[in-house]
């Protein structure tokens, strides 16, 4: 066994070009994690790794889809992708899902929210070359990235005001909730800064790729 230490700023791209790079040199994925990649020398025929986001399904759907993967003879393996959460022991919400979907467990869809399809053969699966396909794909992973977009603008807002020491009614509560923050004032601004160019460029990425779709 051959363990790598990569972090993906690209997640899904990203990390299925690095798959497919290691598959091309005869390294076959044995689990794939934020930042441990593990891999194993296989000489069999050649392998190809398809990436996808599936934090939007339910457990169900997500059990039902790798059961007709896996029948189709297909390998699934999943992957972390935190972002755009609140955490409250072995729950989380991610608001920007629909319905159930909103709410993932430990033993749901934590942890499981990126899919990595290897089939065996050395080209892209069928289902994920068609255009609408793919575009339903790149739709759905809109949705965190704006999320994350609006979150990182309300902590810059919020930074913004603690420093300008703004003094209304309304914002009383919110001064108080924040006063912990005014001796790290930089940080809160600073993450909040990373956060918006982050999901900015994410935005702007997962858009050209819909664009280059049509």
């Amino acid at each position: 066994m051959v363990t790598k230490f990569k972090a993906f700023f690209n997640p899904i791209e990203g990390r299925q070009e690095y798959l497919n790079t290691l598959a091309d040199q005869a390294y076959r994925l044995l689990s794939s994690g934020g930042l441990l990649q593990r891999f194993q020398r296989s000489d069999t025929q050649p392998l190809h790794y398809t990436v996808q986001y599936i934090g939007h399904m339910v457990p169900k759907e997500r059990k039902d889809y790798c059961e007709f993967l896996e029948g189709l003879g297909y390998q699934t393996f999943f992957a972390p992708l935190n972002m755009g959460k609140f955490t409250l022991g072995n729950v989380r919400w991610r608001p920007y899902n629909n319905g159930r979907a909103a709410l993932a467990t430990s033993l749901g869809m934590i942890n499981h929210e990126i899919l990595i399809i290897e089939s065996k053969e050395a080209k892209e699966l069928p289902a994920f070359s068609e255009k609408e396909g793919k575009r339903a794909d790149l739709k759905g992973r809109l949705r965190p990235a704006t999320y994350l977009m609006i979150v990182s603008l309300i902590m810059l807002g919020i930074a913004l005001l603690v420093y300008l020491d703004f003094s209304q009614d309304w914002w009383a509560w919110t001064a108080r909730s924040v006063r912990p923050l005014e001796g790290v004032f930089w940080v809160w601004l600073i993450v909040g800064a990373v956060l918006l160019i982050y999901s900015g460029w994410t935005i702007a990425r997962i858009r050209s790729l819909i664009q280059d779709l049509s």
